[in-house]
């Protein structure tokens, strides 16, 4: 969860300083997460270990520590402008909350009402402009692009028996 704050932070920086945004708009880091989508992905991921982490934690400072970690992933998220990196989020955190070990119930709906509330203050116009075309897909460049790498890997097993590879 700690490590997460590399590509986090990395991402918020890109995107405060308006360094080749995707789009325009979109931020990103280096390497791998230069894509939004990846980006978004991979906060996501480890998402609930620094809610877990958060949960856990004995001491405040090392609480507080993880609540950063996760205002810094969600910070990211929103601002890659990711649709499903949105989702997936949304996803994480309620399946986290309902759980229902670490976190009571009444402090679980009070965090996520804190970070909706957060989310809905300070995500950028444009992410929510992004979110609306959720239901409008037709020449969408990142549902273009994610249905030929689909495509790609749908080839992978027949090129692998034509090299004899099973």
């Amino acid at each position: 969860a700690l490590a997460s704050l590399a590509p986090a932070l990395g991402g918020i920086h890109t995107w405060w300083v308006g360094e080749n945004l995707v789009e325009g708009m979109r931020t990103h880091w280096v390497g791998l997460f230069r894509d939004p989508n990846r980006l978004a992905m991979s906060l996501v991921a480890v998402l609930p270990l620094a809610l877990f982490s958060a949960a856990i934690a004995k001491r405040t400072w090392v609480k507080m520590l993880f609540y950063g970690v996760v205002a810094a992933q969600m910070f990211c998220i929103v601002l890659t402008h990711s649709r499903s990196g949105a989702v997936g989020a949304a996803v994480a955190i309620s399946l986290f909350l309902l759980r229902g070990t670490g976190v009571s119930l009444g402090k679980g709906i009070a965090a996520a009402v804190a970070l909706a509330t957060a989310v809905v203050i300070w995500a950028p116009q444009s992410f929510w402009e992004r979110q609306s075309t959720l239901a409008h897909t037709t020449g969408d460049a990142s549902l273009e692009g994610r249905k030929n790498a689909w495509q790609v890997l749908g080839k992978i097993p027949d090129y692998a028996v034509m090299a004899g590879a099973f």
